[in-house]
């Protein structure tokens, strides 16, 4: 709805388009008073085939990641984590602090330095997404969209590794088996369960062919 309703979507400037969304809803959230928060990770699909453009954004550690038929991969979206310098920074020098407790966290609490919510932790959480624009081209298989309980446990590359095994584009003529492709998600998911992942499995795959 919020993305939608914006009249310069989808022929806009994306970026711009998608921060705005993020902030919008992330204004919305907190206005209704809820004290949680979430990651938010977001991609646009214009078009399908080799031209089309990807565009992905991304407050927090749920990741985008596009594949490619020889098992190689794009990364679509940048984690967010309290430790990285620059967002050290940022948190720092708005007053905050960035401490290490099991793992590093905002303020000794939150362990995503972005989110949607989270207003006890603003200013040093923020909404405002990174964005990353992604011309397919005929190598470009897939988008995998996925909560950090997956990649928690499976790097990129194994996560696009898994995908290309899974839809046997080596023996479908470097093409994804549609067929099999609608339960890779859900295979990820079980993986990720199977190499003991201690946090939510979510994930999503999305053909660009």
């Amino acid at each position: 709805m919020f993305l939608l309703s914006k009249p310069a979507f989808p022929d806009g400037d994306l970026t711009k388009i998608l921060t705005e969304t993020f902030l919008d809803v992330d204004d919305a959230f907190i206005k209704t008073g809820k004290s949680d928060g979430s990651t938010v990770n977001v991609c646009v699909f214009s078009g399908r085939g080799p031209g089309a453009n990807v565009t992905c954004a991304n407050a927090g550690d749920s990741r985008s990641v596009l594949v490619r038929r020889d098992g190689s991969f794009v990364e679509m979206s940048i984690d967010h984590k309290p430790n990285d310098p620059g967002e050290t920074k940022r948190i720092t020098d708005l007053g905050g602090s960035v401490v290490y407790w099991g793992r590093w966290r905002v303020q000794s609490v939150l362990a995503v330095s972005r989110a949607v919510g989270d207003a006890a932790l603003m200013p040093y959480i923020t909404a405002k997404p990174d964005v990353i624009s992604h011309t397919v081209s005929e190598d470009d298989l897939c988008v995998v969209t996925a909560s950090d309980g997956v990649f928690d446990v499976m790097d990129n590359a194994a996560v696009a590794k898994f995908v290309v095994e899974q839809c046997n584009v080596s023996e479908n003529d470097g093409k994804l088996d549609d067929d099999l492709l609608k339960y890779v998600g859900r295979k990820l998911c079980v993986e990720a369960g199977k190499l003991m992942s201690g946090d939510n499995v979510t994930a999503v795959v999305t053909s660009l062919q």
